[in-house]
């Protein structure tokens, strides 16, 4: 292969020269202007990378390198390639387009911040090699990188300036670049030129547009011109492009005033002379004189010239030149003329600007970026000279009072009427208020006559960026373009948008895990989020969105076998014009080899109320999820639920708790926000889960205090359960006290209130708390009678809750002592007694603890202990005297008198006072006569009337004949049951007499069946029975072939004892079989027919 090599030694912004000056550097080429003309024969150029530099950052357009080269005649293709170390690769072929030959190459991520060599081979058309051109450059991520706007091949309208002090052919070349301060140069063949940069970068990037100097161009005088130029565009690398060159003449002048009636006070303005071609086209270069001044027009066919108006009217001129010929030439140059008169101006009013960066600012923002005031005239003109005298107050985040924040005098308004007013002089992170006047009334001090300004806020603080993933993130390892997001934002969470942020990732410092070499570090990913520009393997730029965020992408490489890779760093700094100095946080990012949920386990819960787990006293837990790796897994989302109460939001401490309702001073404390029996639960940046349970009512505390919850982590495969044990027994707050008659299922008495002096009366003590469950607490005891007697446990040697009832120790009350309270397990808490009619009432008093909400004004609220008394009392229990004598006594067979010789017989004695309660405790004895020689006849056989009043005896007949029974009835003896020593209640003896004589009168039958035709061709059945069997149910059934009987209908037997059935005839001439029973009755046993059949 042979070099052209001419641009060997050369300079850079050179390249163009010679590419596009064509015949003063190409001995014996002709007046011809294509590309292809304006190069050697059989030469190529490589025009890319002559600065030394290629960059893959995105220059508003793409990520790409624009690979360009120019060739003479003899070259038909141009192959590039690409040379690192010992490896060459080819980046593609292609053909001559508007002039030259481009390639887009998107460098391999292993070639950045490398060193390449660059080939562009020329091609014939038969494919041979015929020569190439080659520059060394360097592949970077972060150089600031151009693109030109100008489409391959399109117009480029030039104007040849021809003056003494500004010459060249000048055409207007635009575009985008990553470059943020320093000016584009441009290369069109003439002299070097730079553009200017313009605009507010956006995600990174910046318009340009400027003049290139396309110099002694040759241009075609062909009827069809192909005037083809190639420019080119560099920072620190380049960009290029063709395009067609069209010449420009000066066709059109206009000259306007920004402001032909200025105030007086400001009587400057601008005038702006704008130059143009036949086809509208702005020229840039034309010569513009005023007076003395000359200047010339920029990149929009303008000139701009500072005018001063009077009130008599200024008039200036201006001359456009088309020559080089000083001062105005009639019918050759242009002329054009303004004027601007002024008129006597005087304050009207005063508004506030927010600052350019928003309502939300960073304290070290607040001087790049000030809030400013804007005075105006009668005709809403600025006006300039006056001094705004402002006022600033914060209202800091949080609950802290408003304050004075600084005032003073803002310097004079400028021509603009503006003036920035100074940053308040208290900086404390809050929402601050701008107030500001214009002394106008004469009067000291701002008044109701001066010219008031409407209040201005601004957020302002210490801004921070915050990872959305917090501390830690976790990704999967050999993972592609995972995003991290950031926001921008003060201490109350406003956000800054539009500030430019620089994210940095340091995987030099991570570690790998697994069996094999060492691992690939992961990188800033090639491919980025819409707004975010890749600078390097480990920094990107991006502007805060609307929402203050930022995104990033990063990648892990895939590997075999994978690792996990620990500890990247991710920050980020504000690195825009007015950087916002914020601090950021850092997160470890960590690629682990499997995200999946292995194992979970608990802490165990932490009681946050005085140790307790009661109805308003919350536990709360914290959960630990990892991977088969035993990697704790952060920012993972499970369900937590429970079988009993309900989560509150989580809380590391009581004063943590959220209550609900709000806090209210005198309000019961245990109240919280409830959040339902199931939440989501994401790990935080430790791997941990944490959720606060509560409990209010539940009915499983009623029976014995004590309730279960059963809390359970579900997700991903490592489900696990924990318990917590909550206890109603020592309430937050008392709900009621009662105490009342036990239900009757635990009374001896049926006449309560009334009750004899015979039996005992209990009686239920209940207290609950203030979600009304059921809780244990001491309760004072004490009746109105001085008869009448209570009985119950006044303390105890154990747990009652473990060992029962037998813990407790029972006695005799008197009044004021105390009794626990009961659950509806435990037994009746009071045993009421008297020896003596009277009437008793029973009342309980609870002197309870409280737990309600108090503090000091403008303080936080907060529990504070107190005493509170409930009391209730009984229905009165009406105590009686059994009056035996007005009594009821009855003794009956319960199973009838009249017996079969052989059976049993039960006797029951049954006693009831006046008031029809059963008497308890009577001692019956029952003597016997007959009809055997096995009688009671002393009274052996004796019995206590029970709580139903009752008394039994059984025997059984032996022989036939008759059973008189007697009884003789005692009151107990000093209590000794069955004692013959108790007085005798005459008048409660009673007598029965059963028979036992009787056998079954029943006879057996037996019945017959009858068949036979109707005249319709039916079925006739009769089933004969004797007529005991009146009233017996007859039913028919057919016979089946398989034995098996259907039932066709029924009726009782007529006095005959007989029954009739027609039955339709179904099968015609075939056989029915047919069967009949004839149930019992009281005079006759059941009994079947026989079958019959009939056809």
């Amino acid at each position: 292969m042979t070099s052209s090599g001419m641009k060997r030694g050369l300079a850079a912004t050179a390249v163009s020269a010679l590419a596009m000056t064509g015949l003063p550097f190409i001995a014996g080429t002709a007046n011809a202007t294509p590309l292809e003309d304006q190069s050697p024969a059989n030469t190529v150029a490589l025009v890319t990378g002559d600065g030394g530099s290629v960059s893959i950052r995105n220059d508003g357009v793409n990520n790409t390198v624009h690979l360009v080269s120019t060739a003479g005649a003899g070259i038909d293709q141009v192959r590039y390639s690409v040379t690192h170390g010992d490896t060459t690769t080819v980046l593609g072929t292609v053909n001559r387009v508007d002039g030259v030959f481009t390639h887009e190459w998107t460098p391999d991520v292993s070639l950045l911040g490398t060193d390449v060599t660059i080939t562009a081979e020329g091609l014939s058309g038969a494919g041979a090699d015929v020569a190439s051109d080659a520059n060394d450059v360097t592949v970077s991520a972060d150089a600031s990188s151009v693109d030109i706007s100008n489409a391959s091949g399109s117009t480029v309208r030039v104007f040849n300036a021809t003056y003494t002090n500004h010459s060249g052919l000048f055409g207007v070349i635009s575009g985008t670049t990553s470059e943020l301060t320093e000016d584009v140069m441009l290369a069109g063949g003439g002299v070097e030129r730079a553009a200017d940069v313009y605009g507010t970068p956006a995600a990174g990037i910046r318009t340009f547009k400027g003049a290139a100097d396309f110099g002694a161009y040759p241009f075609d005088d062909a009827t069809t011109p192909v005037d083809q130029a190639l420019v080119q565009a560099m920072v620190d690398s380049d960009d290029a492009e063709s395009v067609k060159l069209v010449e420009q003449s000066i066709k059109s002048v206009t000259a306007a005033v920004a402001n032909a009636n200025p105030a007086a006070s400001n009587p400057n303005t601008k005038a702006t002379v704008t130059v143009k071609d036949a086809t509208g086209a702005p020229i840039y270069g034309a010569e513009v004189v005023q007076g003395t001044v000359i200047k010339y027009t920029d990149v929009n066919g303008q000139a701009v010239f500072d005018v001063m108006g009077d009130a008599d009217g200024n008039t200036f001129d201006f001359v456009v030149n088309t020559t080089d010929e000083d001062g105005y030439q009639d019918a050759i140059d242009y002329k054009r003329s303004v004027t601007v008169t002024t008129y006597d101006d005087t304050a009207s009013g005063i508004t506030a600007n927010a600052s350019k960066l928003g309502a939300v600012l960073d304290f070290d923002e607040y001087n790049e970026a000030p809030v400013s005031i804007t005075v105006l005239d009668q005709k809403n003109q600025p006006k300039a000279g006056k001094v705004v005298r402002y006022t600033w107050t914060v209202d800091p985040f949080g609950a802290a009072p408003s304050e004075a924040a600084g005032s003073g005098d803002a310097p004079e308004t400028g021509t603009d009427g503006k003036a920035d007013i100074p940053a308040p002089s208290v900086l404390k992170p809050g929402v601050y208020t701008l107030n500001g006047y214009v002394e106008s009334d004469g009067n000291p001090g701002q008044s109701a006559g001066d010219m008031q300004m409407a209040p201005i806020t601004v957020t302002m603080g210490n801004a921070s960026l915050v990872f959305a993933d917090g501390s830690n993130a976790q990704k999967l390892a050999g993972s592609a373009n995972q995003t991290f997001d950031a926001v921008l934002q003060l201490e109350d969470g406003s956000v800054l948008p539009g500030r430019e942020v620089t994210l940095n990732y340091d995987a030099t410092g991570a570690y790998e895990y697994y069996d094999g070499a060492d691992a690939a570090d992961s990188f800033v990913s090639a491919v980025q989020p819409t707004g975010t520009t890749r600078i390097s393997n480990t920094s990107a730029k991006d502007t805060t969105n609307a929402a203050g965020a930022v995104s990033i992408n990063l990648t892990d490489p895939s590997e075999t076998p994978q690792p996990a890779e620990y500890d990247g760093r991710l920050s980020g700094m504000t690195t825009g014009a007015n950087e916002a100095g914020a601090t950021s946080d850092t997160t470890d990012v960590d690629w682990l080899r499997s995200l999946a949920a292995d194992e979970t386990y608990f802490d165990g819960f932490d009681r946050l109320i005085d140790g307790d787990a009661t109805p308003g006293r919350p536990a709360s837990n914290s959960f630990w999820v990892s991977n088969a790796d035993g990697d704790y897994l952060s920012g993972q989302t499970f369900t937590v639920s429970t079988d009993h109460g309900e989560f509150t939001p989580f809380a590391a401490s009581e004063d943590e708790l959220v209550a609900d309702p709000a806090a209210k001073k005198g309000a019961e404390y245990g109240e919280w926000k409830m959040l339902g029996k199931s939440i989501q639960v994401t790990t935080d940046d430790d791997g941990r889960g944490q959720f606060t349970g509560a409990i209010e009512k539940d009915t499983g505390f009623d029976d014995d205090g004590q309730v279960t919850s059963t809390y359970t982590v579900q997700g991903g495969g490592a489900d696990n359960t924990d318990t917590l044990e909550w206890e109603s027994g020592q309430p937050l707050n008392p709900g009621s006290v009662t105490v009342a008659l036990s239900d009757a299922s635990d009374q001896t008495v049926s006449v309560l209130p009334k009750a004899p002096t015979t039996e005992d009366v209990f009686l239920d003590v209940v207290a609950t708390d203030q979600f009304t469950n059921r809780v244990s607490q001491w309760v004072h005891i004490s009746d109105d009678s001085a008869v009448a007697d209570l009985y119950g446990p006044t303390s105890w040697d154990c747990n009652p809750k473990q060992y029962g009832e037998s813990c407790y120790n029972y006695g005799w009350l008197d009044n004021g002592d105390e009794v626990l309270s009961q659950f509806t397990e435990d037994e009746p808490a009071l045993r009421a007694s008297s020896d003596d009619a009277t009437s008793q009432t029973v009342s309980a008093t609870w002197n309870a603890t409280t737990a309600t909400w108090d503090g000091v004004a403008g303080q936080p609220l907060a529990p504070v202990g107190g005493d509170k008394t409930l009391k209730d009392s009984s229905e009165t229990i009406s105590w009686y005297n059994v009056d035996f004598g007005a009594s009821t006594y009855t003794v009956d067979a319960t199973d009838g008198v009249d017996r079969k010789v052989g059976d049993t017989s039960h006797i029951r004695y049954h006693a009831e006072d006046q008031n029809g309660e059963p008497i308890q405790g009577l001692n019956v004895q029952f003597f016997r006569s007959g009809p055997d020689d096995l009688q009671d006849g002393e009274g052996n056989s004796r019995d206590m009337t029970g709580g139903n009043g009752d008394a039994t005896y059984v025997f059984q007949g032996a022989k036939a004949g008759k059973a008189v029974i007697d009884t003789v009835v005692r009151l107990d003896a000093d209590g000794e049951d069955y004692s013959l020593d108790g007085r005798e209640l005459t008048g409660a003896s009673r007598r029965v007499t059963v028979n036992f004589n009787l056998s079954d009168p029943r006879q057996a039958i037996v019945a017959g069946l009858k068949l036979g035709n109707n005249r319709h061709g039916d079925d006739k059945v009769k089933v004969d029975a004797p007529s005991i069997a009146e009233g017996a149910t007859v039913s028919l059934y057919k016979i089946r072939k398989d034995g098996s009987k259907v039932l066709v209908a029924r009726k009782s037997a007529n006095r005959y004892g007989n029954a009739k059935f027609v039955v339709a005839d179904a099968n015609g001439s075939k056989v029915t079989k047919y069967k009949a029973k004839v149930g019992a009755t009281s005079l006759s046993f059941s009994d079947w027919t026989p079958k019959g059949s009939i056809s």
